[in-house]
């Protein structure tokens, strides 16, 4: 398994394609998909509610995307970063048609007084894979709500292929098994003889699945 940041760097609601962002409801100058420019800095960085400090931000990735985590950080005033208008009592969902839409994690954070320091607070969450994400968020320390920026984090499964024999000595490099996340990428192993290494043989990895396989 690998994990990396998704920058999308949006320009608007609507662009790239296939991305769309959209919110409860925004402050003029500070549409939602400012939350996803890929940008924490700045004067008029990230989105903010018209009004309270409750209400949600969603993006559609126009397709299945997986994600296990990701990071928030505080939206800016001038010189200083808004630390309590930061989502406090939260929750991420998803969705596969952004109509049915199920829980995925809740959370309970408290943020530092507001200052210049760029403060970013990283969420894990459970390993899932839907086209529509939205963060839901129920209170902040103040009387607004504002978000600079939010990165999601995603992952990729590999699924490794051993041929089986009574001489293949296999060790887990995980402790658990998603099975309910379909595996996109496959690595085929071929094994000719064992090795003298600690891992007990030789392994060649391949890019796609041999069609024969011979032995000296």
């Amino acid at each position: 398994m690998t994990k990396q940041r998704k920058n999308i760097k949006m320009t608007s609601n609507t662009t790239p394609s296939p991305l769309v962002a959209s919110a409860s409801s925004y402050n003029s100058g500070y549409e939602p998909f400012k939350a996803f420019d890929g940008s924490s800095t700045g004067s008029t960085i990230g989105w903010k509610t018209n009004s309270g400090n409750s209400g949600w931000l969603q993006i559609d990735f126009g397709e299945n995307t997986k994600i296990c985590g990701f990071t928030l950080h505080s939206g800016k005033n001038g010189g200083y970063y808004l630390h309590q208008s930061s989502p406090k009592n939260f929750k991420l969902i998803g969705s596969y048609d952004g109509v049915k839409w199920n829980d995925i994690n809740e959370y309970a954070t408290t943020w530092g007084s507001n200052d210049a320091n760029n403060i970013s607070k990283k969420f894990e969450c459970n390993y899932v894979d839907y086209r529509y994400y939205r963060l839901v968020v129920n209170s902040t320390g103040t009387s607004t709500l504002y978000i600079g920026e939010l990165f999601f984090e995603e992952f990729e499964l590999k699924l490794n292929e051993y041929p089986v024999s009574d001489r293949n000595i296999l060790k887990a490099t995980s402790d658990f098994v998603l099975f309910n996340i379909r595996f996109d990428n496959k690595n085929y192993i071929l094994q000719d003889k064992v090795s003298e290494n600690s891992d007990g043989f030789w392994a060649t990895q391949l890019d796609r699945k041999p069609l024969s396989i011979g032995f000296n």
